[in-house]
């Protein structure tokens, strides 16, 4: 429902520019006619998203030497089928997806991920056992920014070679492996699906201003506040704390026409289990990779240890 009442809107636009020229952003201001206000009391700011520049990257071509640490069955599988499993934004990527619990289906599992504290709350929630989620409009109805997040397939990379902390914590404390990769992102066409960025870690609460922007509409208007831009933001952000991470990611494209289109056209290439797991065959018309070598943790078991020698034996894979 479009925001009726033309001098409110004036002045909470007024009152949003003013915070956004004290903290000296000057590359975007808020229009009567980019804000929306939704039943349950959220207002919304269609501004073409000028956070982009923070979460998305087409930096494209041969990414060479960066390394994936997962647990041993995963890398495995995806070895074995010569495909990269790109996990939805709303699972932890580091595991396998098959481990998941109904507790980790839950909403809001990675809130430490993504900048949620930004957004204004909705009054709903889907499931009785989650915070309740941010609502925002979208072309498929009002939808909690979760639903938009399980649209967004992501593959991690460092290029960090050999942390310790990456084997704790990504590589099932040190029973998992670290693949290096050598990476070929088609240029042009791969744009429309395949995006590869480096992670933007928040030093300093980059955009803590919004915050101030939703706790000021709050309480002077009685009324939620949520960017359209946070939401696609978790694409490629993290909190500072998640520095060490050095991360890249492989991110396919969140638009429901895109991601269908892709897949149906590509059904040889592609394909998407249960909505979570998007499968990307080797040598597609969009990606290419080759893996380099594969190194094991210190304390694999033999068996996870003879599986992953056996596989990349017929891959004519180096394994250290």
């Amino acid at each position: 429902m479009k925001m009726t009442d033309k001098s409110l809107a004036r002045k909470i636009c007024k009152d949003i520019n003013t915070i956004l020229l004290k903290n000296r952003i000057t590359e975007f201001k808020v229009f009567p006619k980019n804000l929306e206000q939704l039943t349950n009391g959220v207002i919304i700011w269609f501004d073409p998203c000028p956070f982009k520049k923070y979460f998305y990257s087409k930096h494209v071509g041969k990414l060479k030497h960066i390394y994936a640490y997962k647990k041993a069955k995963r890398l495995v599988d995806m070895i074995k089928n010569d495909e990269l499993h790109l996990t939805n934004l709303f699972l932890n990527e580091g595991n396998d997806p098959s481990e998941f619990s109904e507790v980790l289906l839950r909403c809001g599992q990675l809130r430490n991920f993504i900048p949620d504290d930004y957004c204004a709350q909705a009054n709903k929630c889907s499931s009785s056992s989650c915070s309740n989620p941010v609502w925002f409009n979208s072309a498929n109805g009002t939808l909690p920014i979760d639903d938009i997040r399980k649209k967004i397939f992501i593959y991690c990379f460092t290029s960090t070679f050999n942390k310790a902390k990456h084997w704790f914590e990504y590589a099932d404390e040190d029973k998992g492996i670290c693949a290096e990769y050598d990476i070929d992102i088609k240029n042009g066409i791969a744009n429309q699906f395949i995006h590869f960025g480096r992670v933007h870690y928040d030093k300093g609460y980059d955009f803590e201003f919004v915050k101030e922007i939703t706790n000021m509409i709050r309480k002077k208007y009685n009324l939620g506040f949520t960017p359209i831009g946070i939401t696609k933001m978790a694409m490629m952000y993290k909190r500072n704390k998640y520095n060490w991470e050095d991360e890249l990611r492989i991110v396919a494209n969140s638009e429901d026409s895109v991601v269908n289109t892709i897949i149906t056209n590509n059904s040889n290439y592609f394909s998407l289990v249960n909505n979570n797991v998007l499968k990307i065959k080797n040598h597609n018309p969009y990606i290419t990779w080759e893996i380099k070598r594969v190194m094991l943790g210190n304390r694999i078991t033999p068996k996870d240890k003879a599986a992953i020698e056996k596989v990349c034996h017929s891959k004519g894979i180096t394994v250290d």
